[in-house]
């Protein structure tokens, strides 16, 4: 399909608002693990996480595509979701994560060296 782009002509606006519905089946086996984006040409994506299988209906102007494809950020549902708090968004499941994993990093030997046991 083609590109969402907006109206550029008057001929252009007058047609623009004619939609199409995709249906699509998506089958995942972890709420850990996206098991696919579904993707909205000249507009975005959206990662569904399923544990099983389950139809997605996506309404879309006209001519312009929507498709599946392997997810991009296929982890990002462990973090699950941010929240914002007046003028900072905070997401604590990934702050937990991100300092278990400077924790880890901290306590391996350099590459290349090795430790000194004594």
């Amino acid at each position: 399909g083609d590109a969402l782009q907006p109206p550029n002509t008057a001929d252009d606006y007058r047609g623009r608002w004619e939609w199409d519905e995709v249906e699509l089946e998506i089958e995942g086996d972890s709420w850990k693990e996206a098991a696919q984006d579904v993707v909205i040409a000249g507009l975005g994506w959206v990662s569904i996480t399923v544990n099983g299988r389950i139809r997605v209906r996506v309404v879309a102007p006209k001519g312009v595509g929507v498709y599946t494809r392997a997810p991009l950020l296929p982890y990002e549902a462990v973090y699950g979701t941010a929240k914002y708090h007046g003028n900072k968004w905070t997401n604590k499941y990934k702050e937990e994560f991100l300092k278990r994993e400077r924790r880890i990093q901290q306590s391996r030997p350099a590459r290349g060296k090795t430790k000194n046991t004594g």
